[in-house]
């Protein structure tokens, strides 16, 4: 068996793909304005998309995946931040059951690109300066979710399995 014949870890793969350093960063600049509006105490902002993948996925087809469909490599790169510089993280990511319309493009692309059904999860990271992780959670639910269809997380989510919502028949 070839290295490219391994499977990557069983479980689940988590992808962070986040801002080069200087690259511009719309998402945090809207939430250090809406939260200097509010009066809160942010002095800092990076945002950084996560997309968790569930699936029999070799490290070749993991890198093509990364490389090919969800990094724009001029302005984006790999990976949580080597060296944090931040005060608190937290992790947006829709409840179990809730339509998450940019996994399931991401899942019809995994299965044109290496012919394999992939469960695919998507989250937004958020590093903030100058708050405190509590602080940080209470400005989240203010700000970046929906509680009704959103789980903020304080750090990384980075799940055994994939959460899955219960079937609901159609009576109507």
């Amino acid at each position: 068996m070839t290295t490219s014949d391994t499977l990557a870890a069983p479980g689940v793969t988590r992808i962070v793909v986040r801002k080069r350093d200087g690259s511009p960063d719309p998402e945090a600049q809207r939430l250090l304005r809406e939260a200097k509006a509010l009066g809160l105490a942010l002095t800092g902002a990076r945002t950084a998309r996560v997309y968790l993948l569930e699936g029999p996925i070799t490290p070749m087809d993991l890198e093509k995946i990364q490389t090919d469909l969800l990094l724009e490599p001029v302005l984006e790169e790999l990976g949580e931040q080597q060296a944090p510089t931040h005060d608190a993280v937290i992790e947006v990511h829709p409840l179990p059951g809730v339509m998450d319309p940019v996994a399931q493009s991401v899942e019809k692309a995994i299965l044109a690109m290496i012919g394999i059904p992939v469960r695919v999860q998507t989250g937004h990271r958020y590093e903030l300066t100058g708050i405190a992780q509590d602080k940080a959670h209470a400005l989240a639910e203010r700000l970046l979710a929906n509680t009704v269809v959103h789980h903020i997380h304080d750090g990384p989510f980075h799940p055994d399995a994939l959460p899955v919502g219960h079937e609901r028949p159609f009576d109507l």
